[in-house]
């Protein structure tokens, strides 16, 4: 994958979603179980905390492994900590706005503007999921030692 794909794919894919909100579902109502949905997000936004939060003590824990040795020489290993920190302050932000969410809920879904509201929401979350999958495949290459496979810029060249 390119440094310009991996670095913005997260984004780019939240705006899609949102896109698609607006064109496909921006007239229907917000379904019934909105309050459990939003619920399960807080909680899983929270998990995700926690296990990025991991990551990173993991990260620290073996510094001395080749591949991290290898890793620190080039781009690569910055990137992966911004990813990481990313990850984490959008998985908090997602829990955060998920509470605001859930408690303003039945003032949101009556205003003229709350399809807004959900596509920006939607946005969020997505960016949010695929910041979390770029940081679980980056952190996959560097546990199992596929440097080999990966050049000095940190790009894929074979399918790691």
């Amino acid at each position: 994958m390119s440094e310009y794909f991996e670095r913005y794919y997260p984004f780019a894919f939240g705006v899609v979603a949102a896109g698609a909100y607006l064109l496909l579902l921006r007239n229907e109502p917000f379904p019934d179980t909105t309050k459990d949905v939003l619920s399960a997000i807080i909680s899983l936004a929270s998990i995700a905390v926690g296990f990025l939060a991991t990551v990173k003590a993991i990260l620290v824990s073996i510094e001395d492994r080749p591949a991290i040795v290898w890793l620190r020489r080039g781009s690569f290993y910055k990137r992966f900590r911004a990813y990481t920190f990313q990850a984490i302050y959008a998985s908090f932000a997602i829990a955060v706005v998920s509470v605001a969410g859930l408690l303003l809920f039945p003032k949101i879904e009556r205003a003229s503007w709350a399809f807004w509201v959900a596509a920006g929401y939607l946005a969020a979350l997505v960016w949010t999921g695929a910041s979390y999958v770029r940081v679980v495949s980056v952190f996959r290459v560097m546990l199992t030692g596929s440097d080999e496979k990966r050049t000095a810029s940190g790009a894929a060249t074979s399918g790691a």
